[in-house]
């Protein structure tokens, strides 16, 4: 089974998908379990972009798995989120930057319960825009207008 949401503003405000800090901004598989947050780490400053350490934190969450199989039976779950934001920058470049969460686990024979499964969020995948920098200020002020 597979579901897709894909959101996609008329006018970028670049704040809907909070991709540097998704804790209490953005959507998250919860409850989460064994799972440190870090703040994120500049890399480096280019003129228009902020480059961050990039980082993948282990954690854990529940699920409530209740089906019947032979005791040989192996099932496979695995589900994933992601956020995510694009645009087009210079000529004809397009870039952006993503979190995203992904968990997976193997359970043998029938199930009814709840069971821990181990996942992994990463974070600070691509390019984030400078806000400070001109070429930004004039498109934040031309999409806050609009």
């Amino acid at each position: 089974m597979e579901k897709r949401i894909r959101i996609t503003p008329s006018k970028p405000d670049f704040s809907l998908v909070n991709t540097l800090y998704p804790i209490g901004n953005g959507s998250l598989i919860v409850p989460k379990y064994n799972f440190t947050w870090e703040s994120p780490r500049i890399r480096d400053i280019q003129n228009t972009n902020i480059h961050y350490i990039p980082r993948k934190i282990p954690e854990k969450t529940a699920i409530f798995a209740r089906y019947n199989a032979s005791d040989k039976t192996r099932v496979s779950v695995s589900f994933s989120l992601q956020g995510r934001n694009t645009w087009k920058q210079g000529y004809d470049d397009w870039v952006g930057n993503t979190y995203s969460e992904f968990f997976s686990g193997y359970y043998t024979g029938p199930q009814s319960g709840w069971r821990s499964i181990h996942g992994e969020m990463q974070l600070l995948d691509g390019i984030y825009p400078n806000p400070a920098h001109p070429e930004w200020q004039k498109t934040l002020n031309r999409t806050g207008n609009n």
